[in-house]
């Protein structure tokens, strides 16, 4: 939006055409930043929701991982059920 202004231009050293010919470059890089930041606060708020809870309980209580592939395997680990079942039956 501001790419083709005489100061933004100045600080990235290039000249009035050059600006216009990549107006539409930087306009989409732009955004491709806005998003990168969006996911990116997104992020550390979830992975402070998942963490924080865990920091805030006492130490005696059981805690849910906060790595969220290990969010699945939880209750199997709280109940000490083993992933795959152990009993194997084989045909002859």
């Amino acid at each position: 939006m501001a790419w083709t202004k005489p100061k933004i231009r100045a600080t990235f050293g290039i000249s009035e055409a050059e600006a216009l010919a990549t107006k539409e470059m930087a306009f989409n890089q732009g955004f491709y930043n806005l998003f990168l930041a969006i996911v990116t606060v997104t992020g550390i708020v979830f992975l402070s929701l998942a963490i924080l809870p865990s920091v805030q309980r006492s130490s005696s209580q059981a805690r849910a991982p906060w790595w969220p592939p290990l969010w699945c395997c939880w209750r199997r680990v709280q109940t000490r059920r083993p992933p795959i079942s152990s009993r194997v039956s084989f045909r002859s």
